[in-house]
């Protein structure tokens, strides 16, 4: 699970383009997602996050949080496919004539494209993360916030921060748990209520470590004067001809996707 999640320095041309682009490329993949509604259009969108993925040399690094991606929109299509039931029957699972079984094992034409939309909405919103956090440097985005969009600095400070934690708390669980292992700790048995008691003994490890990073950082702010007055950047970013044609690509897409969704250009 090393690097999940987390800035990679690979040259690429996603890595060289503003905070502020990539910011706004993930809003409106959000706002088309939402807009959308035809399966295919969903498909392109989540296609396309793929090839800026590619792009930015960062779809082989993450590749297992895409795969889970990809196994949880299976889940997601699944359970909209078995517990919604409305439109023509295409593909009957078992006899009508069952009880229960027959008129609930079914697919009908509505719930399959109910299902692929919200997979497909699900896979293009949560695919930008890793390109959005793995091609821009923590304090780029901090200053994207604050510079040009206006956000409180603490507040941006804080979103960065648990942005910057989450990986980290999951390559320190994989740490603990491979410490376990090397000590020959095996939880018994093999039901879920083992394997939930199995994992308290990672609780404890994972709370210090926590404690011990918040220490870290806490320390770290102050030695840099955090909140002593006016802010400087020693690299400021600076935005180029690429970005000003991108931002005003994604807002014309995203304009013509909500006005589409809201019938305007019928």
């Amino acid at each position: 699970m090393r690097g999940w999640l987390q800035y990679l320095p690979v040259p690429s041309p996603v890595h060289r383009l503003h905070s502020l682009t990539k910011l706004a490329w993930a809003v409106a993949v959000f706002v088309v997602a939402v807009a959308l509604r035809p399966v295919w259009a969903l498909a392109l969108l989540y296609l396309s996050v793929l090839a800026v993925a590619a792009a930015a040399r960062l779809l082989g690094p993450n590749r297992a949080y895409y795969v889970s991606l990809g196994v949880f929109g299976g889940v997601i299509l699944l359970g909209q496919i078995l517990f919604d039931h409305p439109g023509s029957t295409l593909v009957a699972l078992a006899p009508t004539h069952w009880p229960i079984l027959g008129p609930a094992l079914r697919i009908t034409d509505v719930s399959l494209v109910r299902g692929l939309q919200m997979a497909l909405r699900m896979l293009a919103v949560t695919g930008v993360f890793p390109v959005l956090l793995g091609a821009t440097q923590p304090r780029d985005l901090v200053m994207a916030l604050v510079e040009r969009l206006r956000v409180p600095y603490d507040y941006a400070f804080l979103f960065v921060t648990t942005l910057r934690w989450m990986p980290m708390l999951v390559d320190e669980f994989d740490q603990v748990q491979q410490a376990q292992r090397s000590r020959a700790y095996r939880p018994a048995g093999r039901g879920p209520l083992a394997k939930a008691r199995a994992y308290a003994p990672l609780a404890v490890p994972l709370v210090l470590l926590s404690m011990r990073h918040a220490q870290r950082l806490a320390v770290a702010m102050e030695t840099r004067g955090y909140g002593a007055g006016e802010r400087t950047y020693w690299r400021p970013a600076v935005m180029g001809t690429a970005d000003r044609v991108l931002l005003a690509l994604l807002a014309l897409v995203g304009g013509v996707a909500v006005a589409g969704a809201f019938g305007v250009l019928r």
